[in-house]
């Protein structure tokens, strides 16, 4: 048996690539359990749920997106990957 992930996704809302994303882990070219989130505060509640998630997918342009989103989801082994368009301006690596 092939292993899945648990993937939890935090975008603004017709992200293109959150769609795709979507649209894979639905037909199952990847083995991928998509969870999305529709803010900051739900993404910080699925993390202390208790639930094992993969990976947090960030949007660049989401709000809420902040050093203590990206904290608490490394201190429960969630490792955080931004999707950067270069539409913020941010310097992601600074938040952690």
């Amino acid at each position: 048996m092939s292993e899945r992930y648990v993937v939890l996704a935090l975008a603004q809302a017709r992200s293109v690539w959150l769609r795709d994303l979507a649209r894979w882990a639905t037909s199952g070219a990847l083995p991928v359990e998509l969870v999305k989130a529709l803010s900051a505060e739900e993404v910080l509640a699925r993390l202390r749920s208790g639930r094992r998630f993969s990976v947090l997918l960030l949007d660049d342009g989401v709000l809420g997106a902040d050093r203590e989103l990206i904290a608490e989801s490394s201190d429960r082994g969630c490792p955080v990957v931004v999707v950067d368009a270069g539409r913020s301006g941010r310097r992601w690596s600074e938040l952690g």
